[in-house]
């Protein structure tokens, strides 16, 4: 539309109690149609009979609509609908009140997430069949604990915020399990993580020892359950906490309740087929609705419920972060409107670093370009920071994969074609001028204050040019893997010209240029060739320039062009007798590396830090006086009969000669 985007279009209609879709169907009262309507969708109009209007006819509409909604039997149904919803959320904030003043005063001072978590099951904002299979898991544990065919711990899932860790302590506390609580996160490693569990593996829990009844004291002692709350968080791989937890589960006499964020994480495997799968959802609206309606009620704030509607898509569904914002509003404000709702939760919004699939799908879809978006030039450049070192190569990656926006007015086929090389042309020189940028900044200079420039034509100056319709799918940066392999293949390069340097005078550039492909038709191809019979020159030459047999492979992953390593098909017996026989013979070696000293096998104790630093050396002792004859020393004296023994044998010698 010309005078509003499409956001401000839904929050508009929805302001005044419309409900917008994204596509048309047969349900569909009114469709307001915009400049670039899509084929498709004009095709669903035709054939359902909708009736369309533009934007005025949609501003017409608001304007001309009853403050009551009409007489309509939907409006009616609307209106009644929301009646039940103010009912129902009068009743169940009735139902919240506490009982005593005691009870009242306490609650005072307790944030809302506490104060109104959920007692019962039908306080559940969402996923209340999966909570009800929890229960049911926890509630047969004990006549199931030590059989066959049962799940000994649970898995639950989900995004943060929906009421995972709540739903498990609610259960715990219905069935009657005391909660012994650990955050894996802090307890990363197996041996952290062992010893915590090890402690609570044979306790009892204190609770029992209170009760009256001595029957139910008794159950109570050894009835808890164990939460391991962000399970994710620990640390993976056969040494870490995960395999201590999944041994500790097979083996366990205590029901374990395991909480994560992300399940599809490789780290979570081992816990596959020993945990009971419970994948939490985020809530709809609907479950929502009433439940905020009736705090906010029992706060005394007045919420309209296309306020709630604003929060829940903003919050994507994150009913402890709704709570959280409505309790900061009330402290100034007595009432919220769906403006206000949209602000708030916008104030509050998360700080999320995006990954660079997202970024350049922000940047090359092309709503940020239209000239009703309220993106500012600071907000694209904000976008460019999220990943500011991988953000402008996927840009440089898929920038001609789209189909820009600025053509679908051209009709001609030959002009749209021609337009589409000028702003690929615009782009890519926006492109070549942000590499120089770029090396003015990680060159030997540094000038780091040319960022935000950078970003202007690295990203936010092609996306101009060429953003509009393209894949939903982008690809990575094909930039790191050819730098990986242009480094490889430059340590190739030095390696042959290493050896060739005895035989030759040129250098690297020299010896690619002319020698490599020369030696690629003198081994490789004249063995693909003649096969076998080539074998015995081909060893020849290789010795005669003092190549290996490493080098020939060398050779054949620098062949570019017609000398193509993957053209090349040598079968494989003609490879194997290649291999065979040049390893009977023996090779000229170029260089001789130094043989190196055998050195001492005994083992020297490395002084510790205290040892290099001690502050007190031990003095050396003072030699007595009447000690200083050197007579009584024990290596002279040791010394004097190894002599004497010397000079006896000598005269048994002579003794034995003379006779």
């Amino acid at each position: 539309m010309k005078s509003i985007d499409r956001e401000e279009g839904h929050n508009l209609i929805k302001k005044y109690g419309g409900k917008v879709t994204n596509a048309p169907s047969s349900k569909t009262s009114f469709v307001v149609l915009g400049e670039d309507a899509g084929p498709k969708k004009i095709e669903v109009i035709k054939k359902n009979n909708l009736k369309t209007i533009d934007e005025n006819g949609l501003f017409y509409l608001i304007k001309n609509m009853p403050t009551s909604g009409g007489n309509t039997k939907a409006a009616q149904a609307a209106q009644k609908k929301r009646e039940e919803e103010d009912q129902e959320a009068r009743e169940m904030a009735k139902s919240m009140a506490p009982k005593t003043s005691e009870m009242q005063k306490s609650q005072s001072c307790q944030l809302w997430t506490t104060k109104y978590a959920p007692r019962t099951l039908k306080e559940i904002c969402g996923n209340k069949s999966l909570v009800e299979k929890l229960q049911k898991w926890l509630h047969d544990w004990l006549s199931e604990s030590d059989g066959l065919g049962f799940y000994r711990a649970v898995l639950i899932s989900g995004p943060p915020g929906i009421g995972k860790t709540t739903s498990a302590h609610l259960v715990a506390s219905l069935e009657g399990y005391d909660v012994l609580e650990f955050n894996a996160s802090d307890t990363r490693s197996r041996k952290l993580l062992e010893e915590s569990l090890n402690k609570v593996y044979n306790n009892t829990s204190l609770n029992g020892f209170f009760l009256l009844d001595e029957q139910t004291a008794e159950k109570k002692k050894n009835k808890f359950v164990i939460i391991m709350d962000e399970v994710d968080g620990v640390s993976s791989g056969d040494q870490g906490g995960i395999g201590e937890l999944n041994s500790f589960i097979k083996k366990t006499q205590i029901p374990i309740i395991c909480i994560c964020n992300d399940r599809a994480s490789r780290k979570l495997l081992p816990l596959d087929r020993t945990t009971f799968d419970l994948k939490f959802r985020r809530p709809d609206v609907n479950s929502l609705r009433s439940r905020i309606m009736s705090i906010a009620y029992r706060e005394g704030l007045k919420l309209e419920p296309q306020a709630i509607d604003q929060l829940a898509e903003s919050t994507h569904g994150d009913i402890r972060q709704i709570i959280n914002i409505l309790s900061s509003w009330k402290l100034s404000q007595n009432s919220m409107n769906i403006d206000d709702g949209k602000n708030a939760a916008k104030a509050a919004e998360k700080h999320i670093i995006m990954k660079p699939w997202d970024i350049v799908g922000k940047f090359l879809s092309g709503g940020i370009f239209k000239h009703t978006s309220k993106v500012t030039l600071s907000d694209k450049i904000e976008l460019y920071f999220n990943d500011h070192e991988l953000s402008h190569l996927m840009l440089q990656e898929n920038y001609l994969k789209t189909q820009p926006d600025t053509l679908n007015s051209i009709v001609n086929l030959k002009q749209k074609n021609h337009e589409h090389l000028k702003l690929i042309e615009n782009a890519s020189e926006a492109i070549s001028r942000s590499d120089l940028i770029d090396f003015m900044i990680h060159g030997p200079q540094q000038h780091w204050s040319l960022m935000p420039m950078h970003a202007v034509f690295s990203c936010v100056i092609p996306a101009f040019y060429v953003s509009g319709f393209g894949t939903s799918q982008y690809s990575f940066t094909s930039v790191l893997g050819n730098i990986s392999k242009a480094n490889k293949l430059i340590k190739y390069l030095q390696s042959i010209q290493t050896h060739m340097s005895l035989k030759t005078t040129g250098n690297c550039n020299e010896i690619r240029q002319f020698y490599v492909p020369l030696l690629f038709d003198l081994l490789l191809r004249r063995l693909q060739n003649k096969g076998q019979d080539a074998i015995p020159n081909i060893i020849r030459l290789m010795d005669e320039y003092f190549l290996s047999k490493e080098h020939s492979e060398y050779i054949l992953e620098l062949g570019i062009g017609p000398n193509n390593g993957n053209l090349l098909k040598i079968p494989s017996q003609t490879k194997a007798s290649f291999t065979k026989q040049y390893n009977k013979v023996n090779h000229p070696i170029a260089f001789c590396s130094t043989i190196a000293t055998n050195k001492s096998n005994t083992k020297h104790n490395i002084p510790d830090l205290e040892d290099i630093l001690e502050t007190n050396p031990e003095e050396p002792e003072e030699l007595d006086s009447e000690n200083d004859d050197p007579g009584k020393d024990k290596f002279i004296i040791e010394n004097a009969k190894r002599n004497k023994k010397i000079q006896n044998t000598a005269k048994k010698g002579k003794k034995n000669s003379t006779k």
